[in-house]
């Protein structure tokens, strides 16, 4: 899956956004999440966390001076997901970035 969306702040300043939001949004999907864990390489974030059903999701979200480009390669069960998956974060972005 792959999402791409403008942020209209610094790098710097969305790397920042990111790292206070990336709980909440992650609460979206309910009690179902385990494990979250990231990490930052440079403007790179890399994550892994756990839904149940649908295993583990790893993935990265890269930061340039626009936009939030995410990459998450799905297995076959995460792909019965992706629909509603994408569905919820693009609202929580639309509710919640500045």
């Amino acid at each position: 899956m792959n999402l791409v969306r403008r942020h209209g702040m610094t790098k710097d300043g969305a790397k920042t956004w990111l790292d206070e939001q990336l709980s909440d949004l992650l609460n979206q999907f309910g009690s179902s999440v385990q494990g979250a864990q990231h990490h930052w390489e440079g403007d790179v974030m890399r994550f892994t966390f756990e839904i149940k059903l649908a295993g583990q999701i790893r993935g990265t979200l890269g930061v340039d001076d626009t936009d939030y480009n995410m990459d998450v390669p799905l297995g076959f069960r995460q792909r019965l997901f992706e629909g509603r998956a994408r569905a919820a974060i693009e609202r929580w972005l639309d509710e919640n970035l500045p």
